[in-house]
């Protein structure tokens, strides 16, 4: 699988995208608010410990 993560975190964002080598295919496919961004609490808490 290859992998592409942006984390964004002057502009709030978080978009990741999954897709399978050999066909091309979009496997996941993740674009949101940095904030609401949940189930990876360590990324959250590092961004708003950065922004308090």
């Amino acid at each position: 699988m290859e992998k592409e993560r942006v984390i964004d975190r002057k502009n709030n964002r978080y978009h990741e995208k999954v897709t399978d080598p050999d066909n091309g295919n979009v496997v996941h496919k993740c674009d949101e608010l940095l904030t609401e961004h949940f189930g990876h609490e360590s990324a959250k808490n590092k961004y708003n410990a950065e922004h308090m």
